[in-house]
């Protein structure tokens, strides 16, 4: 495959994925790891299999294996559009880990809630507690209404799937509280033109841990939905309940959702009579 064959693909991928209505930041991330590979390869002046193997061990010296492989991922579609399976390289092996590395527990989640409340930051807490209440996506959230708090469950309808996510009754007396009678999304940006973005999402829940004096590596939307998973497991054990609560059509997704942290796990050696 030549450069200009590439660049060409390249514009053509994205249109496709386009064309299929992927999320903008897929997209976004496909076409920037495309174009990251494709500037590497332009000293090579023609990409050949064994473009894409020093392609490889660069990513190595740069990026842990998980982002190295994602990066691969990404070419590796693009390859596949391309009709080049050929130049697909094996992907680094990685050892699954059963437990977690980055545990928010219930209790720094409690600290942080508390901070917010005494900091007078309504908003932010009630976002937080929103996460941490009902393991909905940080995508989600748009789907959080006046009318959705009055019922006392969300009903997200995403990618031609529908499920329910219920919330607990006193945060729906806080949501319609703060909602001031208006019907639509609760949560909005600084304007309230528009639902609120997952970027400032995240820097409200960082800005959060900041402020209870929380790891802030271990504060991130995704976390919460972790959270809420194992909380949910260890308090009534229902795998399959969990699944549905969290949208996922396979178990062995929710499964992952329901690991130990490391820290956890020590605990609980350190506690074997042997």
């Amino acid at each position: 495959m030549t450069l200009v064959q590439a660049d060409r693909f390249h514009l053509d991928y994205v249109r496709k994925l386009q064309e299929e209505h992927k999320a903008p930041r897929t997209i976004a991330k496909y076409s920037r790891d495309i174009g990251r590979f494709l500037a590497f390869a332009r000293a090579c002046k023609t990409i050949q299999r064994e473009t894409v193997l020093q392609y490889a061990a660069y990513l190595k010296t740069k990026y842990c294996i998980t982002t190295c492989n994602s990066y691969l991922i990404s070419i590796h579609a693009f390859f596949r559009y391309a009709e080049r399976k050929d130049l697909i390289v094996p992907l680094y092996r990685i050892q699954r880990r059963n437990f977690l590395e980055k545990e928010l527990n219930p209790a720094d989640y409690h600290k942080m809630l508390d901070a917010l409340q005494l900091a007078g930051k309504t908003e932010t807490r009630l976002l937080l507690r929103t996460l941490g209440c009902t393991g909905i996506r940080v995508g989600e959230l748009s789907f959080v209404t006046k009318q959705a708090a009055e019922r006392g469950w969300l009903e997200i309808d995403l990618k031609g799937k529908v499920r329910r996510a219920f919330i607990p009754k006193e945060l729906c007396q806080e949501l319609i509280a703060f909602s001031g009678g208006r019907d639509d999304v609760i949560f909005r940006n600084k304007s309230r033109s528009k639902p609120v973005s997952s970027s400032v999402v995240w820097r409200r829940l960082k800005a959060a841990a900041r402020l209870a004096g929380v790891e802030e590596r271990r504060v991130y939307p995704h976390n919460l939905r972790h959270m809420f998973a194992r909380t949910y497991m260890e308090t009534y054990g229902n795998i399959a309940e969990l699944a549905d609560l969290l949208g996922h059509s396979s178990i062995e997704t929710t499964r992952i959702y329901t690991r130990s942290s490391s820290d956890a796990l020590l605990r609980k050696v350190s506690k074997l009579a042997l």
